[in-house]
């Protein structure tokens, strides 16, 4: 064997899973190669560790800090929903006092000071008017004589 095919059966080296003549060659191999005997070796103590059980304790803690933040998050939705409500109530706010203001405006308009307003705007633009015509009939009478 080579030191490619030992890396290729390195897995089956470790699980025992290698037939007799192949476990010859190969521990034939490791004998001769100092550099396969070592990734051989390091791959052995990697899989003595990983097959160790490991010794877990828990927290005496975890449960409360787990409540505290799930109390937090709920706090947390809270503050979301005050924060869409608000601009939500302020355009309300916004749009009754709109309506209350176009309703007093309607409720204390005067009629006649409004109509007042408008004749007289009238009068002037009839006056204005009169007063262009009597000028362009004098043009005409001036133009049209014949001295």
């Amino acid at each position: 064997m080579n030191c490619k095919e030992i890396h290729n059966k390195l897995n089956a080296y470790l699980e025992s899973s290698l037939d007799d003549d192949q476990l010859r060659d190969f521990n034939m191999h490791l004998d001769a190669c100092d550099t396969c005997k070592k990734v051989v070796s390091e791959m052995e103590l990697t899989m003595q560790i990983l097959d160790r059980p490991v010794k877990l304790e828990a927290d005496p803690f975890m449960h409360t800090r787990i409540i505290a933040e799930l109390e937090n998050e709920s706090e947390t939705v809270k503050w979301k929903f005050k924060q869409v409500l608000q601009p939500v109530l302020l355009g309300m706010i916004i749009l009754v006092g709109v309506y209350l203001g176009i309703g007093l405006g309607n409720r204390f308009y005067d009629e006649d000071v409004f109509s007042n307003q408008q004749d007289s705007e009238v009068n002037l633009i009839d006056l204005e008017i009169d007063t262009y015509a009597n000028i362009t009939s004098d043009i005409e009478t001036f133009l049209l004589s014949e001295e």
